[in-house]
Order: structure tokens, then C-alpha cells, then sequence
């Protein structure tokens, strides 16, 4: 299931376009699974129901790093940043730094 999570990640990732150094972005992820392979997944991440079906969390560098350990990688090509219509060139590439994730559980729904 985490690399689920991490295969669309990535694909958001790729989806996003050419990056540049500095560049922040808020990404997406997503799986499909049942509440108790949800417990595992994410032990001790503190569930907040917001009403019917719908549950938030958030998880820190720590969560992330403890969920995930290594899997969660990924290196990009970063490019300049052109002025008009001045062709871009890549600048080389750099590692991508996951400093959180906001998330949301749905219950009951199919």
C-alpha cells in the first residue's frame, strides 16, 4: 500500500513539469484501503473526524520518515528560469525534501 502511495506521488511529481531550485509545491498521493490497514499504515497519527465520512490528519517529517523509511525518494531535473521567451536549460538535478503531508480518510464509501 505504501508503494501505492508513493507510485502516485511520483506521478504527480512527473505531472508537475520542469522544477527549479527553490521551487515548493504541494503534491498529491493516494491509496485505497480499509480502516485497519489504515491503522497500520500510519500507527499513532492522530485522527481528527470532521463530520460524516470524512477524517483529516497530518504527518510530520518524523511520520513520514517512520511510514515510509526509504521508499519515499525522489530526484528531479531542476532548469533555469528564462526571461521572456528565452529557451530554459537544465541546471542539473536535486533531491526532493518531504517536509509534511495533510491527509484525508474516507470511511464507508465505495
Amino acid at each position: 500500500l505504501l508503494k501505492g502511495v508513493v507510485t502516485s506521488l511520483k506521478a504527480s511529481i512527473k505531472g508537475k513539469g520542469k522544477w527549479h531550485a527553490g521551487d515548493s509545491e504541494t503534491l498529491g498521493g493516494s491509496t485505497v484501503c480499509d480502516a485497519t490497514e489504515f491503522a497500520a499504515l500510519f500507527p499513532g497519527v492522530a485522527l481528527k473526524p470532521s463530520g460524516g465520512v470524512l477524517t483529516t490528519f497530518k504527518l510530520s517529517r518524523e511520520d513520514l520518515e517512520r511510514a515510509f523509511g526509504n521508499t519515499l525518494k525522489a530526484t528531479v531535473t531542476t532548469y533555469n528560469r528564462p526571461r521572456s521567451f528565452a529557451k530554459s536549460y537544465k541546471t542539473g538535478s536535486t533531491d526532493l525534501d518531504f517536509s509534511s503531508a495533510d491527509g484525508k480518510y474516507s470511511k464507508g464509501t465505495s
